[in-house]
């Protein structure tokens, strides 16, 4: 009883969540059906060709930090791994995911734990990057820090980009007392604590990694924003941070399947001040790239299965 009334509830936030996305679709619907929209294959197909190279640049990062812990898996089994497991994200819950990880990398010889570490050491190094990325986008393009997402006022983007800055340091040259860290709410959470040993130069690269991971992530969400219309005037460093900020709360949202409900929300609010009425047009056509993008992933994941 208690899983059911845990999934109806997270359902219901999903929907409600959606309902407000409609809403505004609804709402500024006679300018969207008057925009003059098209469809450019060329940036579609490069769209999508460097939003799968950005998953695998995310996928090989997980090799070092696999590494870190005792084992060796190659690029085309890392990738294998997270992007057959990543389609348990749809799943209401997010935990989905990791136990399909942890399912994928037992047949490799890793054992639960030391997986599992791995998975809490990516989010480590993933989640500050993005952030400290999105805030960097944002010095540079102010549009983006909306008052709803800036907490207190655009000026307060300096404040949280300082903040972001100083936790990405920390877990670059200290990363051995964050790992410590970690430890420590594991064990608050009767889990085994993470044993691993990582040199400050290992962390640097893998954090730079995962930040430039992220940018081409955005350029190709850009791409993407050029194959419907030329004319849409949100630029490269805009995209990258609307989409990074958008992709980052919608996986947060663990009553989200896939992040449905909260990542469009967000992708909206902040596409207005570029798009204005055709905003909620364009985080559709986002959300059908993003399960594209997703369902291509898998199904190369599947075929390097078949090949190993």
């Amino acid at each position: 009883m208690k899983r059911f009334l845990s999934t109806t509830a997270k359902l219901a936030l999903t929907a409600l969540v959606l309902f407000f996305v409609f809403r505004q679709f609804q709402e500024h619907w006679p300018g969207i059906k008057a925009y003059q929209w098209q469809l450019d294959p060329v940036w579609a197909v490069a769209s999508l060709i460097l939003g799968i190279f950005a998953l695998y640049l995310h996928s090989n990062l997980w090799r070092p930090i696999i590494r870190c812990l005792g084992h060796d898996i190659s690029g085309p089994t890392a990738f294998r791994i997270l992007y057959l497991a990543n389609l348990g994200r749809y799943i209401p819950g997010k935990v989905w995911q990791l136990f399909g990880i942890l399912y994928l990398t037992k047949k490799e010889g890793i054992s639960i734990d030391k997986a599992g570490a791995s998975f809490v050491l990516m989010q480590m190094f993933s989640l500050p990057a993005s952030a400290l990325v999105f805030l960097v986008a944002a010095q540079f393009e102010s549009r983006i820090l909306t008052d709803q997402v800036a907490l207190l006022s655009q000026e307060s983007g300096w404040a949280l980009g300082l903040a972001m800055l100083l936790i990405s340091g920390y877990i670059v040259f200290f990363p051995r007392k964050a790992i410590s860290k970690i430890n420590w709410i594991l064990g608050k959470m009767k889990r085994p604590a993470i044993e691993l040993v990582i040199e400050k130069w290992t962390a640097l690269k893998i954090f730079l990694g995962f930040c430039l991971a992220w940018a081409v992530y955005g350029l190709a969400f850009w791409l993407l924003t050029l194959s419907v219309s030329a004319s849409m005037k949100v630029g490269p460093v805009a995209a990258i941070g609307i989409f990074i900020l958008a992709h980052q709360i919608g996986y947060l949202a663990i009553f989200a399947p896939g992040g449905i409900g909260p990542r469009e929300l967000i992708m909206q609010l902040l596409l207005v001040p570029f798009l204005g009425p055709i905003a909620p047009a364009m985080v559709v056509v986002a959300r059908v790239w993003s399960l594209l993008l997703d369902s291509l992933a898998a199904a190369l994941a599947l075929a390097l299965r078949k090949q190993s």
